[in-house]
């Protein structure tokens, strides 16, 4: 019953996209039994009996889309897509990543104030725009890093939206007082123009990755001490190899290069990995509860897929 009352509290508290969206994954969730072993059960526990776990996130990320994507945009896209489409497609990732970071801030027990939370998910959109136009290869490196666009580039809906949230972000964290989120926005520019071969593909890919989760920290606060750096370097490792072993099929089919794709037993090293944060975690930060408990859904989350993903190839192969 409490549950129920703090999912309405949510659902009351979010903009219109939003609610549309809790209500999609609600029923959804309610209108068919998830058998023990699949993935949905995951993602039903964890949404109908720990609201309080992704309460905080979900909101400020809900709050972030509706103040900082355009309604210029949304109608454009609106008449091309489904509104919970779009509003999944930006918050999906925005609100795994700021819970991410909150529950390492908490490690560290370093406060993060409201403007920064904002300030993470603004970011997160415009990574995601990002990731879409250069995977579509719409666009090169060097012209998404343009600080001066021609008029050509911004009639494209997709590249005007990300040069927008690009000039908010520098309004939302101007450079003289975030100096080193910029600082590693030019490297994680030189990073991303480089191609990895098989020889460079861990250092390189490495190095993306945590220019990536640098940026995700100093765009919420910029001063941080030594020990969380140290920690924020070492899961970026493990959320990399995450992402990268859930897509390991599909990244070999399209030829791209990743850590994880190149080794021979890539379950086995994501245990090994994960493992290691957690002995770093129960050692060096002094609440690290939460993103244990984070982490450890996102490893059996992934570990699950990868295990019905090879069943359902397996039944393929012996038809």
């Amino acid at each position: 019953m409490m549950n129920r009352l703090k999912l309405l509290i949510i659902y009351l508290s979010a903009c219109k996209t939003g609610r549309l969206f809790l209500k999609n994954i609600r029923d959804k969730f309610l209108s068919k039994a998830v058998a023990q072993g699949d993935l949905q059960l995951y993602y039903k526990d964890v949404f109908f009996n720990k609201p309080d776990f992704w309460k905080e996130s979900f909101l400020v990320c809900d709050k972030a889309f509706d103040r900082f994507i355009p309604k210029t945009y949304l109608d454009f896209i609106y008449s091309v897509r489904k509104p919970f489409d779009v509003y999944f497609r930006f918050n999906k990732m925005a609100v795994l990543l700021l819970l991410e970071h909150l529950s390492l801030f908490e490690a560290y027990q370093i406060p993060v104030d409201k403007a920064a939370k904002m300030r993470s998910a603004l970011l997160s959109f415009l990574k995601r725009i990002y990731d879409d136009l250069l995977d579509d290869s719409l666009f090169s490196p060097q012209e998404l890093f343009s600080m001066d666009p021609s008029e050509e580039l911004l009639k494209d809906p997709e590249f005007h939206l990300y040069y927008h949230l690009r000039k908010t972000i520098r309004k939302s964290a101007p450079p003289e007082l975030f100096p080193n989120y910029y600082s590693i926005l030019e490297k994680t520019h030189h990073a991303q123009s480089a191609k990895p071969t098989r020889e460079t593909a861990q250092d390189m890919i490495s190095q993306k990755v945590e220019c990536s989760m640098l940026m995700d920290s100093y765009i919420m606060i910029n001063n941080l001490p030594e020990s969380f750096l140290n920690a924020r370097l070492k899961t970026a490792h493990f959320l990399s190899c995450l992402d990268d072993l859930y897509d390991i099929e599909e990244d070999i089919s399209k030829g791209k290069i990743t850590y994880m794709n190149q080794i021979k037993y890539p379950e086995k090293e994501f245990q090994k990995i994960y493992d290691d944060i957690l002995s770093y975690l129960k050692v060096n930060a002094l609440s690290p509860k939460k993103y244990i408990q984070y982490t450890g859904y996102l490893f059996n989350y992934v570990l699950e897929a990868r295990r019905r993903k090879l069943n359902k190839l397996n039944k393929i192969l012996n038809e």
